[in-house]
This record gives C-alpha cells, structure tokens and sequence, in this order.
C-alpha cells in the first residue's frame, strides 16, 4: 500500500504541484511538455507509483480538452493504429508482470520508451528530407508507432511524445491536432482503468485511498493547467506548435534515457 502523504516534503508538494500544471497545460495547449510531469511524479513516488497516480490527472485533464476541441476530432487518421496499440499494451502488461517479479527491470523501462521515440523522431526528419517513403505514418511505421505507443502507455502514460511524432506526420491543423488527440488519449486512458485493476489483484495496487486522495488534492491544479494551454494555444502559430512539439518529444526522449 502507498502511504507517501503524509510524508511528502514541501519541496515535493511544489513538484506534485507543478506536475499537475504541466498535465493541464499539455492537453489543452503545448503536446509535450506533459511528458515532464512523469519524471516529476517518479522522483516524488518511485517509478512503480507513478502510472496510477497519474492515470486520473490525465482523465480529468482530458474530459477538459475532449470538450473544447471536440468539434476538430477525426479520429479516422489514427483508427489504423488501434489494433497495434492494442498489442503494445499486452506487451505492457506483460512487461508490469515481469518488472514486478524483478526489480532491476525498471530502470531500463523508460530507456526503452526513449529510444522508440527517437526513431519515430528519426523516421519523421528522413520524410522531410527524403519525402513520404520515410514517413511515419506509412506501412511498417505505422504497425512500430502504434505497438511503441501501447506499450508506453501501459507501462508509463508515456505515450504522448510517440503520438506527437505520428501526428506530426499527419500534417494536420492544431485544432484538428489537439481535437483527435484529445479523443484519442481520453479512450485509451480509460481503457487502462480495467486492465489496472485487474493488474493490481495479482501485485501490488495502481489505486489505493491514498492515490486517489492526492489526485483529489491535485485536481484543481490540473485544472488551473488546462485552462492556462488554453489561452496559450490561442496565440501559438501553426509552424511554432509543430516544433514545439517536436522538440519537446525529442527533449523527453534524452530525459527518458538518461533517466
């Protein structure tokens, strides 16, 4: 059982809380910089605490972009990458089961993430150079990018800079960017509740009274997160948010890496 609240330090109070900012702000204005807030929570909590305390900041965070960008959604573009999602969160589970039952496994986990973010990344520079037999959105890139963000996902809710890349791909409006993400993420979220509580009858719980209490304690951070991307998307031009957002998966990537 998690019993960490009574326990936290101011200095991680103010981490917890800028995490929770960055939640917000990721969903409804600058894809990305979420993927901050998973090396803030697992310096707080631990690494194995970290994808069900986040798991319902992430939810709350997207109820809030689904309802905004709703109308900009197309989730056609990305329907293909289901059935691969599907197999990278089995291999999630199995990689959890694995990593419960050896304890050295974790610190390779968000290794790995990094690297596959760095090859969507790397496939995304060769379109531009080389044109659309190096996207990736195409064939076999499709079947990795998918896989790689299931796997994340299960494993981190690390997905984001792996669907970031892919999106990208997709040369797509930002509304229409942050509506079929927004979607996107909201229904492969909640598609993890299930799968982590079944997990968590066999190993250690993802939710306990206390995780949940601390997302309760969080929640209006979260939200003030999201309202404060909203007013800053308004201003972002269409060329800077694809850059940003690039940069930003390729920063996660190296932080993911180097740990």
């Amino acid at each position: 059982m998690f019993s960490f609240l009574p326990d936290l330090s101011p200095a991680q109070w103010a981490l917890a809380i800028a995490a929770s900012i960055l939640i917000g702000v990721a969903k409804t204005g600058v894809p990305g910089v979420g993927i901050l807030n998973i090396t803030v929570i697992a310096s707080v909590f631990g690494g194995r605490a970290t994808a069900g305390i986040t798991l319902p900041m992430l939810i709350l965070a997207d109820l809030f972009a689904v309802f905004w960008y709703r109308k900009y959604a197309d989730l056609k573009k990305v329907v293909g990458l289901t059935g691969w999602i599907l197999v990278g969160m089995l291999l999630g589970v199995v990689c959890f089961v694995v990593v419960d039952a050896n304890k050295s496994a974790r610190d390779v986990i968000g290794m790995m993430i990094g690297v596959l973010v760095l090859i969507m990344l790397g496939l995304h520079v060769a379109r531009q150079r080389y044109g659309e037999r190096f996207s990736p959105t195409n064939g076999p890139a499709r079947a990795f990018a998918g896989a790689a963000a299931g796997f994340a996902t299960m494993i981190s809710n690390a997905a984001g800079p792996i669907m970031n890349v892919y999106m990208s791909g997709l040369k797509m409006p930002k509304d229409e960017f942050m509506g079929t993400t927004a979607w996107y993420f909201f229904l492969l979220n909640v598609s993890k509740i299930p799968v982590y509580l079944l997990l968590g009858v066999f190993m250690q719980p993802f939710f306990t009274r206390e995780t949940l209490l601390f997302n309760l304690t969080m929640s209006p951070f979260i939200i003030a997160g999201v309202f404060l991307g909203r007013l800053v998307f308004q201003y972002i031009p269409q060329k800077w948010f694809i850059n940003i957002v690039l940069v930003m998966a390729a920063f996660a990537a190296i932080r993911l890496i180097t740990g």
